[in-house]
């Protein structure tokens, strides 16, 4: 995929305010993990360009999506429901399997952190997600 103009996102915070946001899709290489990856690169409207929300996928070998970053630098963008928007928004736009990472300690280069957790656990309650405890993976269904 290249580069993608701005695309309108629509979310609820935990407040339960309305939030308007952009997200632009890149692939890019990790440099660290030497793998390809997708990112959204999430901005709420009328908050400054330099704070964003980054959000990371990987290209599984069965051609799923897995879930390997989700960062707010600034904690103003915190609690504003862009982490489950973004999950559901990757699902819509490429239409894949979306799992989360894994914390077994057998998988390499992966953590899934109590935030990230938190952030699948909402989406089982809602009924839009599912967790695989053999695996310690949850998956968009």
């Amino acid at each position: 995929m290249k580069d993608s103009k701005r695309t309108s996102l629509i979310h609820f915070g935990k407040d339960n305010i309305r939030y308007e946001s952009e997200y632009e899709v890149h692939d890019f290489l990790d440099v660290q993990k030497q793998i390809n990856k997708i990112e959204f690169r999430i901005f709420i409207k009328d908050y400054k360009e330099i704070e964003w929300f980054d959000f990371k996928l990987f290209v599984m070998p069965d051609n799923s999506l897995k879930v390997t970053d989700m960062f707010i630098g600034n904690s103003s963008q915190r609690m504003k429901g862009k982490s489950e928007a973004a999950i559901l928004e990757a699902k819509k736009v490429f239409q894949k399997k979306i799992i989360s990472s894994s914390n077994k300690e057998d998988v390499i280069y992966e953590w899934r952190s109590e935030q990230g957790d938190k952030v699948w656990k909402r989406l089982v309650e809602k009924g839009l997600a599912i967790f695989k405890r053999y695996l310690d993976i949850y998956e968009l269904i």
